[in-house]
């Protein structure tokens, strides 16, 4: 996830040239069926909500989660995944970093999402 959220840049900038404080207490990981920058397309359906997600340490302005990432088992089609993107809350919040998914995933009523651990990567460039 290379994509870094308006939001979050404006947070850097006011943390390191002003002085103001940024606490993102929790990193969730959202599904989508289209690019998170315009508000639309997260995953609904039976079975989906945002999942918790911690990283290692940044090496080089770059991490990776630290434990696999598992989505509860559908319970419907919740249609082609195409993006992946991180929030500072489970419900609404503020987008973090995004980007698309390397293969487009298809799930359908008993399937399920998974990341495995150091498979998501964010950097800032």
């Amino acid at each position: 996830m290379n994509n870094i959220s308006n939001y979050l840049k404006n947070k850097l900038v006011e943390a390191t040239l002003r002085g103001q404080q940024l606490q993102i207490n929790n990193v969730y990981l959202a599904l989508f069926k289209s690019n998170p920058e315009t508000n639309s397309g997260e995953v609904t359906g039976r079975g989906y909500e945002r999942k918790l997600v911690t990283f290692n340490s940044p090496i080089n302005g770059e991490t990776t989660n630290s434990i696999s990432v598992e989505f509860d088992i559908a319970q419907n089609a919740w249609g082609t995944i195409t993006y992946a993107a991180l929030y500072d809350a489970k419900v609404g919040g503020n987008l973090l970093f995004y980007g698309p998914l390397e293969v487009k995933k298809t799930i359908d009523k008993y399937s399920q999402f998974k990341f495995p651990r150091n498979y998501i990567t964010c950097k800032i460039k």
